[in-house]
């Protein structure tokens, strides 16, 4: 009997458009999740470039000459270079984060409005009153709907202290420690496939 139902299932028009329903959600949460990590990236910040100004220059050619046993202690005037006000440096432009923030409404948007479309046809799914338990066990198993689900978490990779700017595997491994760190993130993909059938 249960395989009688499979057969029937295979040609169930509410069973076959359910299937396709449900891979267009999987299109659409993939779609999401990619726009979301597009948007948030995770790795170390990018460091705009440094000028060096004059005073700095005089400055590494006066250590250049001392190492290379050309310049002497007493001729050398070390200059302190002033501090720098940092502008703040915009990495992308806000056009294109706008134009993602609407494609991400459009997808979220458009997924609820196909999962309301499977759950009314989930709601059409129901077997008929007169059924046996046996029966309605059968309709059901043979009615799984393959569901991927893809989630994504943040894992720590690195640490990189404020010490020498090193890599460690943990704060621990620092020298210094106390003079802190950032960590470096990166995304895990976890896909998980499973059926499932609407309960009663």
């Amino acid at each position: 009997m249960a395989m009688q139902e499979m057969q029937k299932a295979k040609k169930d028009p509410v069973f076959q458009e359910m299937l396709a329903l449900a891979q267009e959600l999987a299109d659409l949460e993939e779609q999401i999740l990619n726009t979301v990590s597009e948007e948030f990236p995770v790795g170390e910040p990018e460091l705009p470039p440094v000028e060096l100004s004059e005073a700095d220059k005089k400055l590494i050619q006066q250590y250049k000459d001392l190492f290379s046993g050309s310049g002497s202690l007493e001729g050398m005037q070390v200059a302190r270079p002033e501090p720098k006000v940092e502008e703040p440096v915009q990495t992308r432009p806000k056009i294109q984060l706008n134009v993602k923030k609407v494609d991400l409404d459009e997808a979220k948007q458009s997924y609820k409005e196909k999962l309301e479309e499977m759950k009314l046809l989930m709601e059409k799914l129901r077997p008929e009153g007169d059924m046996t338990p046996q029966m309605q066990r059968n309709y059901y198993s043979a009615r799984k709907l393959p569901v991927l689900r893809k989630s994504v978490t943040k894992a720590p990779v690195c640490w990189i202290c404020n010490l020498c700017g090193c890599h460690h595997s943990h704060p621990s491994e620092c020298a210094q420690p106390e003079l802190g760190g950032t960590w470096v993130y990166e995304d895990v993909v976890t896909v998980t496939k499973t059926f499932e059938y609407q309960d009663d």
